[in-house]
């Protein structure tokens, strides 16, 4: 295998497994902001409701009522881009069981997906620090492999 492909191969894993990565950072966080958009319609229905137990009128504010729709729409794009984002996670995985050597694959999945450091991943598997970047190298050319192979039966 040539260099130039070598090094193509590797790029290509690494991004797409930084991707994953923080795919799900993002989805954490967009669920967490939808988490925090749905408390906001609590309270403003809380607020809306006892308004109108004072002023004694049922119908709810018109005002409050078009806030609530804003916020439902915000707080169900949030929880679509979570679920987005999730899925981009679950397509790495699912690339990592593919590969023939399944400790590259725990090991490239416990530093990029895991957020292990380069250092903790090679002591959890024997390797000496210089030792786990060798390993790297053939698992991102492994992960690269798997992936073209999981996006062709995917067409």
């Amino acid at each position: 295998m040539g260099d130039e492909f070598e090094t193509l191969a590797m790029n290509e894993a690494q991004n797409a497994l930084l991707s994953a990565s923080k795919a799900k950072s993002r989805a954490q966080a967009a669920r967490y902001r939808a988490e925090q958009i749905e408390a906001m319609i609590e309270s403003l229905r809380s607020i809306d409701y006892s308004v109108q137990r004072v002023s004694g009128s049922r119908k709810q504010s018109d005002k409050t009522e078009e806030l609530i729709d804003r916020l439902e729409a915000t707080a169900g794009e949030s929880r679509d881009a979570a679920q987005d984002w999730l899925r981009e996670m679950e397509r790495a995985r699912l690339v990592l069981d593919r590969m023939d050597d399944q400790e590259h694959a725990a090991i490239l999945d416990m530093h990029y997906l895991a957020g292990a450091s380069w250092l903790n991943t090679a002591t959890a598997f024997g390797y000496s620090g210089p030792g786990i970047y060798d390993v790297r190298k053939k698992a991102l050319i492994g992960y690269y492999r798997a992936m073209i192979e999981w996006n062709a039966k995917a067409v």
